[in-house]
């Protein structure tokens, strides 16, 4: 027995009325590959069903990682994944820490004592406002950056500054009547080392994001900006303490 299918008259109509897609130009989707965000990892997206103690220590870890391959760049390139996947936990930790020894480093020495009630204020509003006024600058120069980003990045390459602090409170201790010659050498010294470590950081990043000719204008308001930071740090060694006469 053979079936027959009556044929359906308003069918062929739907079929002719549907829109047929066109196909999407293949520039088009390289453009949107390169554009696209990456996402993050998966160990970042399984937070659901971990304790608060194991939540600190992914942080913790994820902070030493991205401090490392951001900061250690001597004889590798820049890590750029970094870049895109940001996160602001460990640029207010070092941006704590900064303010915390620089104001431990004031208040010792008697002679900026006076100043260290309002060092940690003014610093952490220097490094936010300032690094939100230096991702505006990358935008207005043409970079296609995120602004939360660019301020990720400069909270970690401050992180050579933790040592120039650290010195400086040292110095800021002892009393350096007799050899502050000496004192002003070794800070002024760790001020110019860890302010180039900081720059050099910044410049491995930066050029990946401009072109030569606007690479000078990107980098020189970061130049400027590390340079203020390093010497409100580099205050209390520079001027003897005087407590134990």
């Amino acid at each position: 027995k053979t079936v027959e299918f009556e044929p359906n008259e308003n069918q062929g109509e739907d079929e002719l009325k549907k829109p047929i897609p066109g196909p999407i130009p293949l520039l088009k989707q390289k453009q949107q590959k390169q554009n696209s965000i990456p996402p993050p990892p998966q160990e970042l997206l399984d937070t659901l069903n971990e304790t608060v103690c194991q939540t600190i220590k992914r942080d913790l870890k994820t902070i030493l990682k991205r401090t490392y391959q951001v900061v250690w760049i001597f004889g590798k390139k820049s890590n750029h994944e970094v870049y895109q996947q940001w996160d602001i936990f460990g640029p207010t930790i070092f941006t704590l820490i900064l303010a915390f020894v620089t104001f431990f480093a004031y208040n010792t020495n008697s002679t900026t004592k006076q100043l260290s009630t309002g060092i940690m204020p003014v610093m952490i509003c220097i490094i936010f406002m300032v690094g939100f006024c230096l991702a505006l600058n990358m935008i207005c120069i043409g970079a296609q950056v995120n602004i939360m980003g660019t301020i990720s990045l400069l909270g970690y390459c401050l992180a050579p500054m933790i040592i120039q602090s650290t010195i400086s409170l040292i110095l800021a201790v002892f009393d350096r009547s007799h050899w502050q010659w000496l004192a002003s050498i070794l800070t002024i010294l760790a001020a110019g080392g860890c302010c180039y470590w900081s720059l050099y950081i910044t410049y491995g990043f930066f050029k990946g994001l401009l072109t030569k000719t606007k690479l000078i204008m990107g980098i020189y308001p970061v130049f400027l900006y590390y340079i203020l930071i390093s010497f409100m740090i580099a205050i209390p060694s520079l001027f003897q303490n005087r407590n134990k006469e």
